[in-house]
């Protein structure tokens, strides 16, 4: 009788594991939405960025939940802004297909930090997207508006430990071919070196716990 009921219980948690998808998910506000795109940057970003499992995060947004509706917070393309999470996930990730996405969860000791550090990140809506990667110059990349609100929502401590940015290839040491381009057409320095977060590197921090994937 026990070996049945196990077996009924696997049976029943597998079938409720494989009907949850990124629709049915039980989103919380603050949480961490990672996704694998395909756009001019994140190729070369996937290159130059560690893995987290088999994925290489290139964006991050962070969930705002209202009533029954789950919005995103993000900053991408122009500027910061708010988008609905089905806008959101409907992107064309790599090799044509759906954007990879994934859930991360902030710890249980920091969750006290969530409510401020997204309606930090709601105030910033309009403030253009730094195509620089830079941080501390008032524009955002994805995982900076994270790490910023973060920041600012813990009284200026970091919750999330930057880190020196590279752009190499690290099979050669020196400036990707695709980032060395980038930054030719924008017309700066590859900024090599300097402080900075990368989506990937929040997805592998450990006051972030990936707990869906989709």
């Amino acid at each position: 009788m026990k070996k049945i009921t196990s077996l009924t219980f696997l049976v029943l948690f597998a079938a409720t594991a494989a009907a949850q998808n990124w629709e049915t998910f039980k989103y919380e506000s603050g949480d961490l939405l990672f996704q694998e795109l395909e756009c001019e940057t994140c190729l070369p970003l996937s290159k130059v960025t560690p893995a987290t499992g088999k994925h290489h995060f290139t964006h991050v947004g962070m969930a705002y939940v209202v009533s029954d509706s789950v919005w995103v917070i993000e900053a991408l393309e122009q500027q910061v802004r708010l988008v609905p999470l089905k806008d959101f996930v409907q992107r064309q990730g790599t090799g044509g297909r759906q954007a990879a996405l994934s859930v991360g969860r902030i710890a249980a000791q920091h969750q006290h930090l969530t409510g401020r550090a997204l309606g930090w990140a709601l105030e910033q809506r309009g403030v253009p997207y730094d195509h620089d990667f830079t941080i501390n110059n008032d524009k955002f990349f994805s995982s900076e508006l994270i790490f910023e609100a973060f920041k600012a929502a813990n009284k200026g401590d970091v919750l999330f430990d930057p880190e020196p940015m590279s752009f190499n290839d690290p099979a050669t040491y020196k400036p990707h071919p695709l980032w060395k381009k980038y930054f030719e057409e924008i017309g700066i320095v590859v900024p090599e070196g300097k402080t900075s977060v990368s989506p990937a590197a929040l997805a592998n921090d450990e006051n972030v716990e990936i707990i869906a994937s989709f």
